[in-house]
């Protein structure tokens, strides 16, 4: 799967279930998005599901999963590990 399949699933997600409309350069959390902080912890597990794969409280912290480039750049790493 690409970056941008990730994306569009991601922000789908966001937009079906938290019924919000995303700006892609700010912060998920930052008041321009809306996103609380449950919101961002449902779409965590969200996508760990969806994709079948388990982040690393590292992952959360060190890669910034407030912002959708960094969320997508994480997944689209654990993805390619599970297929080596």
């Amino acid at each position: 799967m690409d970056k941008e399949a990730i994306k569009e699933w991601i922000k789908q997600y966001i937009e079906s279930t938290i019924h919000l409309t995303i700006s892609e350069e700010i912060s998920l959390l930052d008041l321009g998005n809306g996103l609380l902080p449950r919101d961002l912890l449902q779409l965590y597990f969200a996508v760990e599901k969806h994709f079948g794969i388990k982040f690393e409280e590292r992952n959360v912290l060190d890669e910034r999963f407030d912002y959708l480039d960094n969320m997508v750049g994480a997944v689209y790493e654990k993805l390619e590990k599970q297929q080596s």
